[in-house]
């Protein structure tokens, strides 16, 4: 996986928890008040829709995670959470601040 300098910091450990984590589920955490209970889906490429031409065109590494709990949403905060049962992308942009295994075996 080629990671760009900003993202190697950031995604490299992020997805190493997911790997070790029982059940591949984390509880993720933001600095906002945010915290649920997410479970690895998958990684991938993408990229922030815009022209490739575009001075601010970016492609990055994502992490796909199903919310399965959500234990508190911030009212401030601007992640745009999906809803229980689906999908959330998580890139360095919205990485959580902190992480830790969901269950422990």
């Amino acid at each position: 996986m080629w990671l760009n300098e900003k993202e190697g910091e950031l995604m490299e450990p992020f997805l190493t928890a997911f790997e070790l984590a029982p059940k591949k589920s984390l509880v993720l955490s933001w600095n906002s008040g945010t915290k649920i209970i997410a479970k690895y889906n998958t990684d991938y490429e993408s990229e922030n829709c815009l022209e490739e031409d575009d001075p601010d065109y970016e492609e990055f590494w994502a992490c796909c995670v199903k919310v399965e709990k959500i234990i508190h949403l911030a009212e401030n905060d601007n992640l745009n959470m999906s809803p229980e049962g689906s999908c959330f992308e998580i890139t360095y942009h919205n990485i959580p601040d902190h992480y830790e295994p969901a269950y422990s075996e």
